[in-house]
């Protein structure tokens, strides 16, 4: 897990966790857009809590059901230098569907491919629409 997994359901987050947690979202080195500080600052602290204890309740979809259950095509885009997801958590799950067969992994790109390398990754997802006939 990355450090600011800990702080994703907290209520009140201090300046420098809103940056930290802001910063998780990219690759390591990259220049993080203020907008997405801001973002994080902004965000109401009682959506955080909630989503927490939703967790902690249970209140939630298991994905790797659905995922497994799915019929129609299914696209997993991950970034090469993720922070926050591990894509060795994509392994074990069982997916008919997925696309290519395997997850897609965005180059020179972490949590946020579409802003970090929005290049490979609107290819990626042109790609998709045109193979899964959508």
């Amino acid at each position: 897990p990355h450090p600011t997994n800990g702080i994703l359901y907290n209520p009140e987050l201090s300046e420098e966790e809103s940056v930290n947690f802001a910063t998780s979202f990219f690759q390591e080195g990259y220049d993080i857009p203020p907008q997405f500080i801001e973002g994080v600052r902004k965000k109401d602290g009682a959506a955080r809590a909630n989503l927490g204890g939703s967790v902690v309740a249970g209140n939630f979809t298991n994905e790797t059901e659905i995922v497994k259950n799915m019929t129609q095509p299914l696209a997993i885009l991950h970034g090469e230098k993720e922070l926050l997801i591990n894509g060795d958590f994509f392994t074990d799950l069982e997916m008919p569907t997925l696309w290519r067969s395997a997850v897609q992994v965005v180059p020179d790109a972490g949590h946020t491919p579409q802003w970090e390398n929005p290049d490979a990754f609107n290819q990626l997802i042109t790609e998709f629409v045109t193979d899964s006939g959508s």
